[in-house]
């Protein structure tokens, strides 16, 4: 009796647990994942494939001959569409901005926080990508000239995570 009554105790905690990636709606294919802690609470985030948009949540760009790459992870909404919670934007040897967005904008570079890279990224000609990072990110607002501004007296969270993933080479 008592084995019955954990079992279904651990199918209510699952039930009740995180979104997943089998939660996006079947327009989005999954070909990344970040593992987060924010603030000491592990988290999960998606990085997707778009079908009918046919674009990725991992974008390469290259400026001047310089390379970077913008790796935006999502969460599922209620409807199975995707809710960017992190924005990352990866150098070859750095990171130049992690914003996180949830319960409020927090950003490194345009608010005044931190962040670093572990080690340097795993960037494959395959489009397979690997890093984790470490941050100190600042509640952010827009201002009415549509510039950001730290919120004044605004909370600061730490970050660090880890994203394993693909972006696409063609």
């Amino acid at each position: 009796m008592m084995n019955r009554i954990n079992a279904l105790a651990a199918v209510v905690v699952i039930s009740a647990g995180p979104a997943a990636a089998q939660d996006f709606s079947s327009r989005y294919t999954v070909n990344g994942q970040y593992d987060l802690i924010v603030d000491g609470q592990p988290m999960t985030a998606y990085t997707t494939f778009d079908t009918e948009k046919n674009r990725s949540s991992v974008d390469r760009h290259e400026v001047m001959g310089k390379v970077f790459y913008n790796v935006n992870g999502s969460i599922p909404k209620p409807d199975g569409d995707t809710k960017t919670l992190l924005s990352v934007q990866l150098w070859p040897d750095h990171v130049s901005d992690i914003q996180y967005l949830n319960d409020g904008m927090f950003g490194a570079d345009i608010a005044g926080g931190t962040m670093a890279l572990d080690a340097p990224p795993q960037i494959g000609e395959d489009g397979s990508m690997a890093f984790s990072f470490t941050g100190t990110l600042v509640e952010f607002k827009f201002t009415s000239d549509g510039d950001f501004a730290p919120v004044e007296g605004g909370r600061v969270i730490a970050i660090s995570g880890s994203y394993s993933g693909q972006y696409p080479t063609e």
